[in-house]
């Protein structure tokens, strides 16, 4: 099996009590770093796993622009953002690759937010999970789904 491997404090306990090593599958919406990057981005992010361990953000491309620094607890702006992720925007390095068009963020009276969500955004989540996500993570911001 190929893969890059976790170190062991961000493995899971029960995998390894087992001995299981954990690979990182990378793929094409990963920024892809020098095995010398790839130790060091790996060591950063043990320090934070509950911030850098999303699959639908590309944490290697945030950490190659700003470095080993605490990522605090913010929200990260959508430049990284995978097709996968409920907000993928035309905002992402990602939009206009491989034909995932990215949704649409408008500002609005009183510093409210609109998304308009796009194709790609709707073929990696289904209208309820994105209704759901804006409940969860976007309160106060406005879902807009694409006339049928």
């Amino acid at each position: 099996m190929s893969g890059i491997y976790l170190p062991k404090e961000m493995v899971a306990s029960s995998q390894r009590s087992v001995g299981i090593r954990t690979p990182v599958v990378l793929g094409p919406y990963d920024t892809k770093l020098s095995p010398d990057d790839e130790k060091n981005f790996l060591a950063w992010s043990a320090k934070y796993p509950d911030r850098t361990g999303s699959t639908d953000y590309d944490m290697r491309g945030w950490w190659k622009e700003h470095g080993s620094v605490d990522p605090g607890g913010g929200h990260f702006s959508d430049k990284y953002k995978k097709p996968n992720h409920p907000t993928f925007s035309d905002e992402s390095i990602y939009s206009g690759v491989d034909e995932n068009v990215g949704g649409k963020w408008v500002k609005g009276d009183g510093g409210k937010w609109s998304f308009s969500a796009s194709q790609t955004n709707l073929q990696h989540h289904s209208e309820d999970e994105l209704r759901k996500y804006f409940e969860r993570v976007e309160s106060g911001n406005t879902l807009v789904l694409p006339k049928r």
